[in-house]
């Protein structure tokens, strides 16, 4: 029981040492990036939320949507008349008294 314990000790000490980076060693300090130029173009101006009406119509109609689909089809009858005719020939009245 001691060895496991101790060679879990171990393993945790490993993985937690691989976890520690150079960086991560001194959180205090706040990390500096060099300025950077960049470019874009303009599209345009977006109106603002209230000056929009809202969509009541349904986007998306059609063959996309949703229908049950039966995973479990129905047996074939093999048999189209499964019930004996004239009676049933297995019946035998002296075994039922």
């Amino acid at each position: 029981m001691r060895l496991i314990f101790t060679l879990l000790l171990v393993f945790y000490w490993q993985f937690m040492g691989a976890q520690i980076t150079k960086d991560s060693l001194f959180i205090d300090e706040a990390k500096s990036y060099k300025p950077m130029l960049s470019q874009g173009a303009f599209l345009g101006e977006i109106p603002a939320l209230r000056d929009l009406t809202p969509i009541t119509t349904p986007i998306r109609t059609g063959s996309k949507t949703w229908t049950k689909r039966n995973y479990f089809p129905p047996i074939p009858l093999n048999n189209p008349h499964p019930l004996p005719e004239n009676g049933d020939p297995l019946y035998q009245p002296n075994v039922a008294e």
